[in-house]
């Protein structure tokens, strides 16, 4: 028959036994409830400020693509892949957009290349006030919310760009009015607005041209290989870089460039 003493010793043990593991299921109960009010704080902290600031050292592309776009055979990536580095207040980088443009647009809606818009600036030499930071860092909030918009916004900033040595230029809210017009919601509280006001890209923008080791814009590459257009050249020339690379895709025809307005007669 056990003797007291023995019953004492197997209660105090497995009294300690319960007791371990009632502080484990506290210290776990704790840590878990602690993930979860840190996860409330970001979630709220996110929603009523907007997203944090973007890698200062990061170069990120704007990617366009269609849905029906060619790719490399067993993959998602599209066979094709024109990279664009532009500056919204580099007057070559303007009329670059004026001759390939269009072209360029027509070859993302039928599906044949794919674009990354790398938008930087040069020209605001640091500046994050500068115009060109301002314009490309909205240009990648818009980008955020809408695609489409992203695509209508880029060509709204380049029928109305300033001259490079304008006195003034579109301050936010004009640019904002774009950005509106192209169909994206830019009240106080939408994502796009709070973006703009919090700054979100304008680190990134900044600092792109030196972390993409650009020198100038606009700076053109397929498939990763810099290649030369001329800004006011013909756009078949684009369609035959193209084809040198993939001499297999469909649906490789440019727009005709738009011809410059007649001189007025004396």
């Amino acid at each position: 028959m056990p003797s007291k003493s023995s019953k004492s010793s197997k209660n105090a043990s497995y009294d300690l036994k319960a007791a371990d593991r009632k502080r484990d299921w506290v210290v776990k109960g704790g840590l878990t409830a602690l993930v979860i009010i840190f996860a409330v704080v970001l979630v709220a902290y996110i929603v009523m400020n907007g997203k944090p600031k973007a890698d200062a050292d990061k170069v990120q592309a704007i990617h366009i693509a269609a849905s029906n776009v060619v790719t490399k055979p067993d993959t998602k990536e599209p066979k094709v892949t024109l990279a664009v580095y532009e500056d919204f207040l580099c007057p070559v980088c303007g009329v670059f957009e004026k001759t390939y443009g269009p072209t360029i647009a027509k070859l993302i809606d039928n599906g044949a290349i794919a674009v990354d818009y790398n938008i930087v600036s040069i020209i605001g030499r640091g500046d994050p006030k500068s115009y060109s930071t301002r314009a490309g860092a909205m240009a990648y909030c818009v980008a955020d919310e809408n695609k489409d918009a992203f695509r209508r916004f880029h060509e709204a900033l380049y029928k109305n760009q300033p001259e490079e040595t304008a006195a003034s230029f579109p301050d936010n809210a004009k640019l904002l009015e774009y950005a509106r017009q192209s169909g994206v919601a830019v009240g106080p509280n939408d994502p796009v607005s709070k973006c703009v006001a919090n700054g979100v890209y304008v680190d990134m923008v900044n600092n792109m041209a030196r972390n993409a080791g650009i020198q100038g814009t606009p700076t053109i590459k397929i498939n990763g290989t810099e290649t030369s257009l001329v800004p006011n050249g013909d756009p078949n020339s684009l369609i035959e870089k193209i084809k040198a690379v993939a001499p297999d895709l469909p649906n490789l025809t440019a727009v005709p460039a738009p011809q410059p307005a007649p001189a007025p007669h004396p």
